[in-house]
């Protein structure tokens, strides 16, 4: 994304300026991904007084105003305002992909925004940070260390393993297949 003199990515991290830096956390506040908005909201509490016990961002006091991202619509509601009339700088949150494909276009090249959950991958647009792992990321690495180590597949994983306990020892190796595009 290409940054010029006047873009609010840029002015929002000009040092000296005594106005603070407000950031939209758009996290589910209902519906079922709702469980996870308490514990989204304390982590951004915890990582913002971290950051403005230290000296904010570029001297700037950090704030966040708390948005709903439980639904696409909904969400894109909320965030057009505050982003067209300039009281948000920012934009992060851990809400569905569908929320994100919906906010990614109001704020594409206008303001940064941090997406931090696990996602299917692809996203392009420009000012979207997209810092959760995707899939390949996240599961065939733990699949492939438990190849080498026991010799067996995808078969054996759900086979013998339930919440991480064993529930018999694995078979010595892997059928004709099983697996092998690990």
């Amino acid at each position: 994304m290409r940054i010029g003199r006047d873009s609010a990515i840029l002015q929002a991290m000009t040092p000296g300026r005594a106005t603070p830096i407000d950031v939209a956390l758009l996290i589910p506040l209902h519906g079922s991904a709702g469980i996870f908005g308490p514990s989204c909201e304390l982590c951004a509490e915890l990582a913002v007084h971290e950051l403005n016990a230290t000296g904010g961002i570029a001297g700037r006091e950090v704030r966040l105003r708390i948005v709903d991202g439980a639904q696409p619509v909904q969400a894109a509601r909320a965030i057009r305002p505050l982003a067209d009339a300039g009281r948000i700088e920012a934009v992060v949150g851990w809400h569905l992909s569908s929320v994100r494909r919906a906010i990614a276009p109001i704020v594409a090249g206008r303001l940064p925004y941090v997406y931090t959950a696990l996602y299917e991958g692809g996203e392009r647009t420009p000012g979207v940070f997209v810092v959760g792992e995707t899939p390949g990321r996240q599961l065939l690495p733990a699949m492939r260390w438990y190849r080498r180590e026991h010799g067996c597949g995808a078969g054996a994983w759900s086979a013998t393993t339930t919440c991480g306990r064993a529930r018999r020892p694995p078979p010595p190796a892997c059928s004709p297949g099983c697996a092998t595009g690990w």
